[in-house]
C-alpha cells in the first residue's frame, strides 16, 4: 500500500524516534547507528529540500551533495559560516567539493549524553530534545580541521546543555554569516544568539 509522501515522511520520523527510544532504553553504544537515527530524524522533520526526491530518503548533505546545493544553501541551512558563505557565493563554476563540511554543531557524542540523560524517556521527549539540541552548521574544511584539533567530540569545558548550542564555533573562532536572512520561512530553526556570542 502506497502512502502519500507527506504521510511516508512522518511514518519514517516517527520510526526514527521509536528506534531511538529502544537504543536509549537497552543502553546500546553503536554510535553509527545513533547518527544515523537522529541524522534521519532530521531529514524527516525537515521535509522535501532534506529528502531525495527519487526514493523519499533523507539526504546525508556530504561534500559532493553540498556541492550540488551551493545555490540553496543559504535558505536550507540554519547556520553558515562567513567562511563558507564566501566559498558559497564564488563564481558557480568553482569547484567547492571539497571546501564545505556539515558539521554537528553539538558533536553527536555529546547529544547522546544529552538523550541518554533524560528523565522520562519517550518518543516525545526525544523529539524535543531534538529539536533544542539537533543542530548543524556549514562551514569550510580548514574550519572543520581546527575544530578537530581540540573540539572533536566534545563542546567547551564551560558549556552546560542549554546553553548557546554554537558555542564550538564561537571558541574556536568561526564566525557566523550575518548577511540577510533567506526568503525561505526558517521561524524556529534559527537559535536567536546575541551578536557577541555568535
Amino acid at each position: 500500500m502506497a502512502f502519500p509522501q507527506s504521510e511516508r515522511r512522518k511514518l519514517w520520523k516517527h520510526a526514527c524516534l521509536l528506534h531511538l527510544k529502544i537504543y536509549v532504553e537497552h543502553e546500546e553504544d553503536d554510535p553509527h547507528l545513533f547518527r544515523t537515527l537522529v541524522d534521519s530524524w532530521y531529514g524527516y522533520e525537515r521535509g522535501e529540500e532534506f529528502l531525495t526526491r527519487k526514493s523519499g530518503r533523507p539526504k546525508w548533505f556530504n561534500r559532493r551533495e553540498l556541492a550540488n546545493h551551493r545555490n540553496k544553501l543559504r535558505s536550507m541551512m540554519p547556520w553558515i559560516s562567513l567562511k563558507a558563505m564566501e566559498l558559497i557565493e564564488r563564481n558557480s563554476a568553482e569547484p567547492v567539493k571539497d571546501w564545505l563540511v556539515k558539521d554537528h554543531a553539538i558533536p553527536l557524542d555529546s547529544l547522546r549524553k544529552i538523550i541518554r540523560g533524560i528523565a522520562d524517556v519517550s518518543i516525545e521527549s526525544i523529539e524535543a530534545a531534538l529539536r533544542e539540541y539537533y543542530h548543524i552548521g556549514i562551514i569550510t574544511s580548514d574550519e572543520h580541521a581546527r575544530l578537530n584539533k581540540k573540539l572533536k567530540k566534545d563542546m567547551p569545558d564551560h558549556w552546560k546543555v542549554g546553553h548557546n548550542p554554537y558555542e564550538r564555533y564561537r571558541v574556536a573562532g568561526i564566525r557566523r554569516y550575518e548577511g540577510p536572512l533567506p526568503e525561505a520561512d526558517l521561524e524556529g530553526l534559527i537559535v536567536k544568539i546575541p551578536a557577541t556570542e555568535a
